[in-house]
């Protein structure tokens, strides 16, 4: 597989916080924590490099500890990080979650303004690096001003795949919404895009309302239901995948967008939807957002085993 994918948006530090007993506000409570890099960018580039394309991560981190632990990652993981931008004057972007003793989310804590400050002008520098990628995929923790300029550098031929990241910041993606080849948004953000206040619509619905906005390709993700495919003619829900254990949900969404991508760029025959539920029920077993049990063999042996 030769073909390079630019991966540009999110790279954070995150951290899991989870209490030894009941949690009590207003005092110390004792606790055990796992740090682990994240953000979606990241995540993607990760799983699609353990699947064996050659790919590419653009984003900002800041010279400090948590940015020099997340290069060291990104470097073992086999991720060309020229595109990456080291700065000073922020600290590397981090996500911080504070679960009850039920593992349940009590708060979450997100200092994401190394992103958010993000200027158009940023992207001037790796526009030649970026033209060197046929596919880019894009994720919303990017600013809406410097998305619109990032789809303004995409000539023809480039092919651009759009992760919302949140309710909240998937409504960045608007401006470039006609020239996004396929979206992949959850089900809240999906009712969102659509401007629909009830999640629980139809995903079908949504997915039509959508692709109104100029998507060539919606595929909504729906946990433990599948996926919600709108694609003409292909218009379905697809299962999901049997696992043998539920372990961590937090990188299936990215790992399955790896999977759709790989398989879109495999030589044999196979289901890009399908290949993206394996990949995240691969990833769901993993207590690892990306698990490094994520290969191609892996993938397409649990694609086959499937039916």
């Amino acid at each position: 597989m030769t073909q390079r994918i630019a991966c540009i948006g999110g790279v954070t530090l995150d951290r899991m916080v989870e209490p030894l007993e009941r949690l009590r506000a207003g005092t110390s409570n004792p606790v055990r924590s796992e740090t682990s890099t994240g953000g979606s960018a990241r995540n993607i580039a990760e799983a699609l490099s353990r699947l064996g394309c050659p790919v590419s991560l653009f984003s900002r981190l800041g010279h400090d500890a948590a940015g020099e632990q997340v290069v060291d990652e990104l470097m073992e993981a086999a991720i060309d990080l020229d595109g990456i931008d080291r700065v000073a004057t922020h600290s590397t972007a981090s996500y911080t979650a504070v679960l009850d003793e039920s593992r349940e989310l009590v708060l979450g804590l997100a200092d994401m303004e190394i992103l958010d400050d993000l200027e158009p002008t940023w992207l001037d520098p790796i526009a030649d690096a970026l033209g060197e990628h046929r596919l880019w995929i894009v994720d919303a923790n990017l600013p809406a001003p410097v998305l619109e300029r990032l789809a303004g550098f995409a000539v023809e031929g480039v092919s651009i795949f759009a992760d919302p990241v949140s309710a909240e910041k998937s409504e960045r993606l608007a401006p470039i919404l006609g020239r996004i080849d396929s979206l992949f948004p959850d089900r809240i953000e999906a009712a969102a895009l659509a401007g629909v206040t009830e999640a629980e619509t139809d995903p079908g619905e949504l997915a039509a309302r959508i692709r109104d906005r100029g998507p060539r390709r919606v595929v909504i993700t729906l946990g433990a239901e599948g996926v919600w495919v709108d694609e003409p003619p292909r218009h379905e829900r697809v299962p999901a995948m049997a696992t043998s254990a539920v372990v961590n949900v937090t990188g299936a969404g990215d790992c399955f967008v790896a999977g759709y991508v790989f398989a879109q760029l495999a030589t044999a025959a196979v289901d890009p939807v399908r290949c993206g539920l394996a990949a995240a029920a691969l990833a769901v077993e993993s207590p690892r957002a990306v698990p490094a049990e994520l290969t191609a063999e892996a993938l397409l042996e649990r694609y086959r085993s499937s039916g």
